[in-house]
Formats: C-alpha cells, structure tokens, sequence
C-alpha cells in the first residue's frame, strides 16, 4: 500500500484539495472523525433526519446524506461520489480530487464545525 495523501477536512471548507488521481487507478479511503452541523455530531457517513427531506435537493450533492465526506474530480459536482467513513474507488478520469462536507451550497457552512482526517491510498 504506499500512502498517496492525507489531509484534515474541515466543516467549514466549501472545497479541500486532497489528491491528483488517474484514471483507472484504484484508491483506498478511510475517514476517522467527526463534524458538527449546527448542533448534530456525524462521522464522515453523515447523516438524515426526517425534517430535513425537503431540503435534499438543495445538497451539493444530493444523492449524499447530509455531512456525508463527498469527494469530486476537479470541482466537477457531475463527478460527486460519497466516500463516507470507508471506500475503495477506481477514478473515472484524470484530475484533482476535491472534497467537502455534503450541505447546502456556499450560504450554510457558517455553522460546520470539526474535522474529518481522511487518509488515501493505492495498492502496491
């Protein structure tokens, strides 16, 4: 396994710049921590609550749960893709992988608090 990045994701950021990745390359993730919406607590899985399902399409990522760890290929939300506490993904393309915090656009990181620590690695 050789370690390609590692890099502390804050609540707060709208974008963290992680890795370049290839195409066809293989990428192991793991994620430890937690991040404050507001007043709820989560781990890189994030989470749903019932109140909010109006909302959900207002996500940077909508197909994400709320504070899931959402990765993208050169700031491109066509490539979001969860990467959660835990994955194991093959680039689609050849870029930058950036990462933030699934919430509402620019206007609500206000209130992120905390940090998610994700390591990434590729197979030797």
């Amino acid at each position: 396994m050789a370690v390609i990045a590692g890099k502390s994701i804050q609540a707060a950021d709208r974008w963290t710049r992680l890795c370049d990745v290839k195409q066809g390359q293989k990428y192991d993730f793991l994620a430890s921590g937690t991040w404050i919406d507001w007043w709820i607590e989560t781990d890189a899985d994030g989470y749903e609550k019932p109140w909010l399902a109006p909302f959900r399409a207002a996500r940077r990522a909508p197909r994400e749960p709320w504070f899931a760890l959402v990765g993208t290929i050169d700031k491109d939300l066509s490539t979001a893709f969860g990467i959660g506490s835990k994955l194991s993904w093959t680039a689609p393309k050849t870029g930058t992988l950036w990462c933030f915090a699934n919430d509402v656009a620019a206007w609500m990181y206000w209130n992120n608090k905390g940090a998610i620590d994700l390591q990434c690695t590729t197979p030797d």
